[in-house]
């Protein structure tokens, strides 16, 4: 049984002890950290995507990949410029600057070089990034008995999204290492498929990994920090809010 504590299951607590949980005829009793608690699961009548079943993790896959692959994509000539001010402050000192020189030199078409390797890397990234982060969230709430997963739940937030995007990451390595080379290194090739092979030739497979750890440093925390807020702030809404989102049921 799948029980996750968050904004699609109605939370009820009553004096009572030891805590339990109610689901249909069911009643599952546990050791509770915290007594005088009584939790009764959501409703299971109804249709729609069931939490914890393989079309939830699919949805939540593909919602993620569209999401970072668009979203990265939309700020590819932000990002070209950031990188190019970053690799050579001396020829780009200013966001301006770096426009005036990336237009005079590679025309608007110029703006968006790298815009394969973005959607690829970053499309994969989402897939593992969200469907992972649901899988472990659901897990966590399983292997733990579900007043512990509701008392330690901003942990178990954290702890998912750390696992996620440290796994994520590694499939968008390789793409984002060689985004920069296309954007930053003068005569590089622009083409993902001729990128590929020059740095397989000169660099061989570890150079599309020398970025990994430094990756790491960056996204982890903004990916923990971002899945807890969204949690925790959609568990306060939801306190305003009777009912849940009625394309989802708990199985």
């Amino acid at each position: 049984m799948n029980l996750i504590f968050s904004n699609v299951l109605h939370r009820h607590v009553e004096p009572t002890h030891p805590s339990s949980i109610e689901k249909g005829q069911q009643l599952i009793k546990w050791h509770s950290p915290i007594s005088s608690r009584r939790i009764t699961c959501a409703s299971t009548t109804g249709a729609g995507i069931c939490i914890g079943s393989p079309m939830y993790y699919a949805v939540c896959s593909i919602g993620g990949s569209l999401c970072c692959a668009t979203t990265h994509l939309a700020i590819l000539p932000l990002d070209l410029i950031k990188c190019r001010m970053q690799v050579n402050s001396v020829k780009y000192p200013s966001l301006i600057d770096t426009l005036k020189i990336s237009l005079k030199e590679d025309g608007v078409k110029g703006l968006i070089r790298g815009w394969e390797a973005t959607a690829l890397g970053y499309g994969a990234q989402g897939v593992v990034r969200f469907g992972l982060y649901e899988y472990l969230k659901i897990k966590f709430a399983d292997w733990s008995n579900p007043e512990t997963f509701y008392v330690y739940r901003t942990f178990m937030y954290l702890t998912a999204a750390a696992i996620a995007e440290m796994t994520a990451d590694i499939p968008l390595s390789p793409f984002e290492s060689i985004k920069i080379r296309t954007q930053t290194i003068s005569g590089f090739p622009t083409s993902l498929r001729q990128a590929v092979s020059t740095v397989m030739a000169t660099e061989g497979i570890g150079g599309f990994y020398k970025s990994l750890i430094p990756l790491w440093g960056r996204q982890i925390p903004y990916t923990m920090v971002k899945f807890a807020t969204f949690e925790r702030t959609l568990e306060f809404l939801y306190k305003y809010k009777k009912g849940r989102p009625n394309f989802l049921r708990v199985n």
